[in-house]
Formats: C-alpha cells, structure tokens, sequence
C-alpha cells in the first residue's frame, strides 16, 4: 500500500484555490476543493455546480471571487 503524501507548509500556503458551497446564513457549510492548480478548481467548481444546482457555490482565489454560481 502506498504512503499518503502529507503536504508541506509551503505546499498548502500554494493551494490558494478554493471552492465552497455555502449554507443559509452566509457561513460555508463545505469545502468542496483545495488546488494549487486553477484548472482542477475551476473543474470542480462546474462538476459542483451541477451535482448541487439548488446550492450556492463559489469559486475563489485567496480572497477574491473568481466565479459563482447562485440558485434561481
């Protein structure tokens, strides 16, 4: 069985792409993806939109929002 990779401090200071699904409230109910590649985040932001239309989800680097998606 092969070893999990635990990250460096550097390597999750790198992961500054985020994708959340928030609850009612305003508070981030879960954390979908962490990525140091914008691509992966980006993916998983339209595979999250799809699985959960009825929930609101975003895509974020650091702070800023890159994409989001709100139900109608």
């Amino acid at each position: 069985m092969p070893h999990l990779h635990s990250p460096t401090r550097a390597e999750v200071h790198a992961m500054q792409w985020h994708v959340d699904q928030w609850g009612e409230g305003g508070a981030i109910e879960r954390k979908l993806c962490i990525s140091a590649n914008p691509i992966l985040a980006l993916a998983a932001f339209e595979a999250a939109v799809k699985e959960w239309p009825d929930k609101e989800i975003t895509c974020r680097h650091g702070s800023r929002v890159l994409r989001e998606h709100k139900p109608k």
